[in-house]
């Protein structure tokens, strides 16, 4: 894929997908780690992933709107 900067505005676009991909990925990691397993595979004693939200963040680079998934347990039955 090739990509074209075009000014100051296409760079600082590219800066802030970038962040944010990083931010999210570093994220996932950390869940993995976690719950013990990757996305997509089964989960170990009921923890699952539930939910994703969008958290705004203020940055050195501005601010970032970053998806958060949270994790709830398999046996919960909410009322």
């Amino acid at each position: 894929m090739s990509l074209q900067l075009k000014g100051p505005e296409d760079f600082r676009t590219l800066q802030d997908m970038t962040w944010k991909r990083g931010i999210e990925s570093l994220l996932r990691a950390e869940m993995n780690e976690h719950l013990g397993y990757p996305t997509g595979d089964k989960p170990l004693e009921g923890n699952l992933r539930e939910w994703i939200f969008p958290k705004d963040n203020k940055t050195s680079v501005g601010d970032q709107v970053i998806s958060i998934l949270a994790i709830g347990m398999g046996n919960l039955n909410p009322s």
